[in-house]
This record gives structure tokens, C-alpha cells and sequence, in this order.
């Protein structure tokens, strides 16, 4: 409980810093929150994996247990809204209220996206999975040392910068792995409560508040 505390406080915290209103930056709170239980299908990829069930069989008194193949699985491949789709809108508002910001945001993301799918690892069974800190603090340094001459707009750039960084080094650029993940939903920027992809745009944020 009282870590789920503070990271809702620190996110909080990242959002007024990017400039929104506390009622704002609650509301985006409670959005993200009822979001991550929001999966859209986009479609639907068989596994390749194949499953072997045990079917035992009593032949003249004597029972054997035979490997019987199963249907192959098959994998619901959706997108989060809470994880994926609301932090892509902030993202893109962002961006948009200072477009300058996306000639430093573009070559963050390209680097940041290969970096984070270099620590991305497969869990059998649940998806893709990344370290907590490094996408924060990959995007926060690369705002910083991008923006080193207009500083009032690293913050912005460090959001944009972990949100797209997370979401296609994590997940689109790891999409054709599903047939190996074995899960029977593999949800782009879904991954419980509060998503690592819309953490990392808030974290990176508070890392830079920090500094």
C-alpha cells in the first residue's frame, strides 16, 4: 500500500512539473488507472508452442497414459488504453504545445527504443518484461543531454522520450515474438495497475525534478 502511495504521489508530482493543473494531473491518474483494464483486440496470433495433454487410457485392465496433441494456442494480441493509448495522447499534446521539442524528442526515442529493447526479456507465460529504472533513467539522461541548451524543455522531451522510448523498444519492436511468449493475451503497454510504459514517462519526468 504504501509503495502503490508513492508511486501515485510521484506520477502526481511528474505531471504538475510538466505544467498540468493538480486537478488535471489527478484526473490523468485516475484515467490511467481504470484505462489499464481497458484492452482494444487488434488481433489474434497462434503460438508455437505445442501442448501435449496426458489422456489416460485402461486397456485389458492395464492403464496407459498417452500424449494427446492439442489445439495450438493462440494469443489475443490488444492494446492498453490506460498503458498505451492515454499516455501516447499526452505524449502527442505535449509535443504540440512546444513543437520544437520534437527535434530533440525524435533521435531520444530512436536511441532510448534500442536501448530499452536491449534489457527487454521474455517471461513464458506474461509478456515482456524491462527493469524498472532503466527506461526512466535512459530517457532522463538522454532530455538532458539533449536539451542541455533549452532546459525548459527537457521535462517534456524526458516524457515523450519514456512513454514512445518504452513502448517501441518493449513492446512493438518485441510484437513478432509473441507466438513465443505462450500468453493467451499479450496487451501492447498493458501490464498491471499502473503500466511500466506510462511510469516511465512519469518517472523520467520526476528524475529531471530531482536534478
Amino acid at each position: 500500500m504504501l509503495i502503490m502511495t508513492s508511486i501515485i504521489l510521484t506520477a502526481q508530482n511528474a505531471f504538475y512539473y510538466l505544467g498540468f493543473p493538480p486537478y488535471i494531473a489527478l484526473l490523468i491518474l485516475w484515467i490511467s488507472l481504470i484505462g489499464s483494464m481497458i484492452n482494444i483486440p487488434l488481433t489474434i496470433v497462434e503460438s508455437e508452442t505445442v501442448e501435449y495433454i496426458r489422456v489416460p487410457i485402461r486397456f485389458f485392465g492395464i492403464t496407459y497414459v498417452l500424449p494427446v496433441k492439442t489445439e495450438p494456442k493462440r494469443a489475443l494480441v490488444a492494446i492498453n488504453f490506460g498503458g498505451a493509448v492515454l499516455p501516447t495522447i499526452i505524449s502527442v499534446a505535449l509535443l504540440f504545445s512546444r513543437p520544437i521539442a520534437i527535434l530533440y524528442s525524435v533521435p531520444g526515442v530512436i536511441i532510448a527504443s534500442i536501448i530499452i529493447n536491449r534489457f527487454a526479456r521474455i517471461i513464458p507465460g506474461i509478456g515482456i518484461a524491462v527493469p524498472f529504472l532503466i527506461p526512466p533513467a535512459v530517457s532522463a539522461l538522454l532530455a538532458l543531454m539533449l536539451t542541455f541548451n533549452d532546459l525548459s524543455l527537457t521535462p517534456l522531451v524526458a516524457y515523450t522520450i519514456g512513454v514512445f522510448g518504452s513502448l517501441i523498444g518493449a513492446d512493438l519492436m518485441n510484437l513478432k515474438k509473441t507466438p513465443e511468449m505462450g500468453a493467451p493475451i499479450v496487451s501492447i503497454g498493458g501490464a498491471g495497475t499502473f503500466d511500466g510504459v506510462f511510469l516511465s514517462g512519469a518517472f523520467a519526468v520526476a528524475l529531471i525534478a530531482m536534478i
